[in-house]
């Protein structure tokens, strides 16, 4: 049950940290996230190291990295001289989804999620005043907000940072040029689920898609995600279940539905063990 609710979790469109403060030495070491990532340095000196390039880590950086980009921090921290920033995960696929209204956004988007990139840092120092209060406004609204509202607001602080990015990519993500970067291979069957996961799941359709066999499409998924296929799918349609719970009037039956459970008491029995309350209560609430 627990890996399912922090997978039902991990649905959300962003996971954010405002303003994280180390004020001790600093362990650097390599590694990477599952999500896409971006980290804007309010305070501190170092440097950053992404694949064989080494950037300045200063107030005023702001860092992009792809799923499973793998990069280390140097930090020089201490006492009288903190590490803040600030930390945004994003999910990729429901950032490109969130997008849809904005479709030269959304082109810009792909480019940056799925090609190969030179710059993975910016200096935007003439514009931080800028970025931190978009920051501060999106922090004091963020725990306030109930899910469907948070997702609205996540979606419209993506659609602004990705806006500031493209004024300073210079050769912008998705011109015909581009070379595209490999997929892992639960980026690909994530991106696959989401089109299909309120229907009937078939696990050779995606193995077939894939060219692999069942058997190690189940295994890479589990080894790079640390969960099934099947607890994602469960997962995904938990978190969209709790988004029509709170933004529509429909019943649960039509809910169920939507979401791929044509049984209204089976979807019941696995929302309340996901969060531990009825569809209703959670409506209520």
């Amino acid at each position: 049950m627990s890996r399912l609710e922090n997978f039902a979790v991990d649905m959300d469109l962003l996971g954010f940290h405002h303003k994280n403060t180390t004020r001790t030495a600093f362990k650097g070491y390599y590694h990477c996230h599952r999500w896409g990532e971006w980290l804007l340095i309010h305070a501190g000196r170092g440097q950053i190291m992404v694949g064989e390039r080494l950037y300045e880590l200063k107030r005023g950086m702001l860092f992009y990295f792809q799923p499973y980009q793998i990069h280390r921090i140097y930090v020089e921290s201490g006492p009288e001289q903190p590490y803040i920033r600030s930390i945004i995960h994003f999910n990729p696929q429901a950032v490109e989804s969130s997008l849809g209204p904005y479709p030269g956004l959304q082109a810009f988007y792909r480019g940056l999620w799925l090609q190969k990139l030179e710059v993975n840092a910016f200096d935007i120092q003439e514009k931080m005043t800028y970025m931190e209060e978009l920051l501060r406004l999106y922090a004091s609204l963020h725990d306030m907000a109930d899910d469907s509202l948070r997702m609205e607001n996540d979606g419209l602080l993506a659609a602004q940072m990705l806006v500031f990015l493209r004024e300073h990519y210079q050769d912008v993500p998705g011109a015909p040029h581009a070379v595209q970067r490999s997929l892992r291979y639960s980026e690909a069957v994530i991106a696959w689920l989401e089109t299909r996961y309120c229907g009937t799941f078939r696990l050779e359709e995606l193995a077939k898609e894939l060219h692999l066999s069942k058997f190690y499409v189940s295994k890479i998924f589990r080894e790079e995600t640390g969960t099934s296929i099947t607890q994602y799918i469960a997962a995904r349609r938990m978190k969209q279940a709790c988004i029509l719970l709170n933004s529509t009037s429909l019943s649960l039956e039509e809910i169920g539905r939507k979401i791929g459970l044509s049984n209204t008491s089976y979807f019941c029995q696995l929302f309340k063990k996901t969060f531990g309350l009825t569809p209703n209560r959670y409506r209520e609430r």
